[in-house]
C-alpha cells in the first residue's frame, strides 16, 4: 500500500460562517492566493472559504484548506520494500526538502499566523486508504524535526473519493 501513501503539508484557516457574519467579524480567512503569495510556494489542491468543501463532498466550506502533496516514485516503493515505516521516513524527508527549499521557518508561519486566523499549526497529515487498515510507526528523528518545525502530525484514513482526488494531485 505505499503506492497509495500521500503526505500533505496542509494548513486550514479557522472556521468562518457562510450565513452571517455575527460572531465571525474579526475571523481572518485566508484564500490559496493569499497563502501562496506569502510563502512564495504552490499548492497541490485547496479550496477556499465558500468553495464546494472537498474534505466532505457536499456543501460550501466555511474555511480554506491548502495542501502541498507528496507521494513515493515507482523507484521509492521498491526501495522501501513495502515497509511502511519506512516510506512514511521518505516522505517525510520529502516535505523536509520542501521546506528547507521554500524557506518556510517557524518564524515565517507564525507571522502568517498573526495575519490569518487558523484551526491549528501547519501540519503533516498522511493519507491512506480506509480499507484494508494501514499500520505504520513515526521515527524519532521525523518526531524531533517535526517538534523544531512546530508541525502536528496527523493521519487520515480516507474514503476512494478523497484518494482518488489526491492521487490525480500529488507530485511523486
Amino acid at each position: 500500500m505505499n503506492d497509495q501513501m500521500i503526505l500533505g503539508l496542509v494548513i486550514v484557516s479557522a472556521p468562518k460562517s457562510l450565513l452571517t457574519d455575527e460572531g465571525f467579524e474579526n475571523v481572518r480567512v485566508f484564500t490559496a492566493a493569499d497563502l501562496e503569495a506569502y510563502f512564495e510556494v504552490k499548492g497541490s489542491l485547496h479550496f477556499d472559504r465558500g468553495e464546494d468543501n472537498l474534505l466532505s463532498g457536499h456543501g460550501k466550506a466555511g474555511f480554506a484548506y491548502w495542501t502541498k502533496l507528496f507521494a513515493l516514485t515507482d523507484e521509492e516503493i521498491e526501495e522501501t520494500n513495502w515497509d511502511h515505516n519506512e516510506a512514511l521516513h521518505v516522505l517525510i524527508k520529502k516535505v523536509r526538502k520542501f521546506v528547507r527549499e521554500n524557506g518556510l521557518t517557524v518564524a515565517k508561519w507564525n507571522s502568517f499566523g498573526e495575519r490569518f486566523d487558523v484551526v491549528s499549526p501547519w501540519c503533516v497529515q498522511l493519507f491512506t486508504p480506509a480499507a484494508p487498515p494501514m499500520l505504520f510507526n513515526l521515527g524519532v528523528g521525523d518526531m524531533k524535526w517535526l517538534a523544531t518545525m512546530e508541525m502536528e502530525f496527523s493521519f487520515w484514513a480516507r474514503r476512494e473519493q478523497w484518494m482518488e482526488l489526491v492521487m490525480g494531485a500529488v507530485e511523486k
